[in-house]
């Protein structure tokens, strides 16, 4: 197949991305009089684990990095 042909796919990975509170959250609807605030189901944590994980298996080796500090 032709480079032409390929779909290229971005990976974009800066750490101040994850640099931001999220704060409580209710998981259906804002807190509330009667809804208890928690902590929020998304986290940078699995974010980096994702990063992480391309890093140590290798599969990050072969892509083409590019450096762009105002994306």
């Amino acid at each position: 197949m032709s480079e032409a042909g390929l779909i290229k796919t971005g990976f974009y990975w800066h750490e101040r991305c994850f640099w931001h509170d999220q704060g409580a959250i209710g998981v259906f609807s804002a807190p509330g009089e009667f809804l208890q605030p928690q902590a929020a189901s998304e986290s940078p944590e699995s974010k980096r684990r994702l990063k992480n994980i391309l890093e140590v298996s290798g599969l990050i080796d072969g892509w083409r990095q590019q450096w762009e500090h105002n994306a």
